[in-house]
């Protein structure tokens, strides 16, 4: 999971984007291990697991390779809008996966 996920960083860092949030269920799997309902926030330099529901079992599913403080038990887009100022991305390119993303979504992020 972790060679996945510094690949990726590369290519959005390479891409000028400043963090991608990802959301869809597939991605999120094939990202991180969990198939927890969660927001993966990842910036070029940092990333971050916002577990919405069955916050235990994601702490079992990507215990192995993602540290503590970069989870958290809440899921709500005011968690990870503070996440983005807390890296100092208060304005800037937030990639998402439109294609799966329903229109009401992407207009409340």
């Amino acid at each position: 999971m972790l060679k996945r996920l510094k690949e990726f960083q590369r290519r959005i860092a390479e891409a000028g984007i400043d963090a991608v949030a990802i959301l869809y269920s597939r991605d999120l799997y094939y990202f991180t291990g969990t198939a927890q309902p969660c927001v993966l926030l990842v910036s070029p330099e940092e990333c971050h697991l916002f577990v919405r529901r069955g916050y235990e079992r994601a702490m079992a599913d990507v215990g192995m390779w993602l540290d503590r403080h970069n989870l958290s038990n809440e899921g709500r887009l005011d968690a990870v809008a503070r996440k983005l100022r807390e890296w100092k991305i208060a304005k800037g390119v937030l990639g998402m996966e439109l294609d799966t993303t329903p229109a009401e979504v992407y207009l409340e992020w």
